[in-house]
C-alpha cells in the first residue's frame, strides 16, 4: 500500500492506493508525501499535485507539462523542490524485502557482497518467519537446475524451507550433524519437510554434531552413509547457515557442550558459531580440540562452495553476526532491519574475502 499523509491548512488528508504503482521507477519504492516545514498552502498543492501524477500515476514530464500549463523544465524542477522540501520521501526497497539503502550501507561496512532485510519483531518466532521468508525468496529466485544446496540446522533456517516455493531440481544436503535427541530442535524435521517434495533430492547426515572422543569421529566419518554426505560437502553452490551467538549466549549448543569445552571456547574468546565451527571477535576461526570431535562440512569446503548465506537476527546476536562476517566465511547476509542498524555501529569489516 502506498500512503499518502498532507496537512494544509489544519486539513488532513491521507489517500491510499491499493493497486500497483503504474511507472517503472516506482518500482520497489514507497513514497510519502508530507508536509515538513511550513509552505504557502498553494505552492503546496501544487508540489503534491505534481508529485503525486509523476510519482504515483506514472505520468511523464510532457503529459504534466500540458496537463498544468508550464514547461517540462518547471515540472522538473518543481519536482525537485518536492524531493528537497520533503513533500515526496523515496524508500526503496529490494524484492525480497526491506530497505535497499539500509541494506546495502550494511554490506559495504561489513564487506560482504550481498544484505538483505526481513523487518524486526520482539516476538522471536514471527522474526525467525520473516528472516525464513526472505531467506525463502532468495533461494527460489537464485537456484538453477543441478545445484547442490547444503543446509545446517537452526530454529531460523526451519521457516525458511517452510516457505520455499518453486524450485528447478536441485540436491539438499545436510551440512552437520545433528545436535541432541529432539527432533523438533534438530535437522530431521527440516529434512523431513524437504524430502516431502518429491521435486528435491535430500540426503540427510544422521551423525552427530560432536562425537565423545577425536577416535570415535573418526571412525563415524568413515561409516559409507556419513562418508556420502561429507564426500558431497566438496562442491555445494549455495550454503545457508544459522549463526549461534556464543557470547551473549543465543546458542542451542550450550546445553550439550561439557564444562571443560565451554570453558576452553570462553577462554579462547569465541563469540559466534556456525556449524559446529567457532569464531572470535575478529572472524578467525578458533582452533580448538573441539574441532577434532566434529562431523560437518569443513572450513575450507565452506571457503570454497560458490555462495554462503548466514540467515540470523536478534538484536542479542549481532556481536556474533558480525564475526561470521569479519571471517570472510560469507558473501550474503541475511538479517532484520533493527540488527542492520545496529550493525552499523560497530567498527567496519576490512574487505578480505
Amino acid at each position: 500500500m502506498l500512503a499518502c499523509a498532507l496537512m494544509i491548512a489544519q486539513v488532513f488528508v491521507v489517500c491510499s492506493f491499493e493497486r500497483p504503482m503504474a511507472a517503472a521507477r516506482t518500482r520497489g519504492c514507497e513514497f510519502r508525501l508530507n508536509r515538513q516545514r511550513h509552505l504557502d498552502p498553494n505552492e503546496v498543492r501544487v508540489l503534491v499535485a505534481i508529485a503525486r501524477r509523476f510519482y504515483v500515476d506514472g505520468a511523464s514530464k510532457v503529459e504534466l507539462a500540458s496537463e498544468f500549463g508550464v514547461s517540462r523544465f518547471k515540472v522538473a524542477r518543481l519536482l525537485d523542490q518536492a524531493r528537497s522540501e520533503g513533500v515526496v520521501n523515496v524508500t526503496i526497497e529490494h524484492p525480497y524485502g526491506g530497505d535497499a539503502v539500509l541494506a546495502s550501507d550494511v554490506a559495504e561496512h561489513l564487506g560482504v557482497g550481498e544484505v538483505y532485510l526481513a523487518t524486526a519483531s520482539p516476538d522471536v518466532v514471527r522474526e525467525r518467519e520473516a528472516l525464513g521468508a526472505t531467506a525463502a525468496k532468495y533461494l527460489t529466485s537464485s537456484a538453477s537446475r543441478g545445484d547442490r544446496i547444503g543446509f545446517s540446522w537452526g530454529r531460523t533456517l526451519l521457516p525458511m524451507v517452510q516457505h520455499l516455493g518453486e524450485l528447478p531440481d536441485v540436491e539438499i544436503v545436510q551440512i552437520s550433524g545433528m545436535v541432541g535427541n529432539d527432533p523438533r530442535l534438530s535437522p530431521i524435521e527440516m529434512f523431513a519437510q524437504l524430502s516431502s517434495n518429491r521435486r528435491f533430492t535430500t540426503k540427510a547426515l544422521f551423525a552427530p554434531l560432536f562425537s565423545t572422543t577425536p577416535s570415535s569421529a573418526e571412525s563415524a566419518r568413515h561409516e559409507p552413509a556419513v562418508a556420502d554426505i561429507l564426500g558431497r560437502l566438496q562442491e555445494l553452490d549455495f550454503v545457508f547457515l544459522s549463526v549461534g551467538s556464543w557470547n551473549p549466549p543465543i546458542s542451542q549448543l550450550i546445553d550439550h557442550l561439557s564444562q571443560d569445552d565451554i570453558r576452553e571456547l570462553n577462554n579462547e574468546g569465541a563469540v559466534a558459531e556456525v556449524a559446529g565451527m567457532f569464531f572470535d571477535d575478529d572472524g578467525n576461526y578458533l582452533d580448538v580440540p573441539l574441532n577434532d570431535r566434529r562431523i560437518s562440512m569443513s572450513l575450507q569446503e565452506l571457503r570454497s562452495a560458490r555462495h554462503v548465506v548466514a540467515v540470523a537476527g536478534q538484536a542479542g546476536k549481532t556481536r556474533a553476526i558480525r564475526s561470521v562476517c569479519a571471517s570472510g566465511v560469507i558473501d550474503c547476509l541475511i538479517t532484520t532491519d533493527e540488527v542492520a542498524s545496529m550493525l552499523l555501529d560497530t567498527t567496519p569489516v576490512p574487505h578480505r574475502r
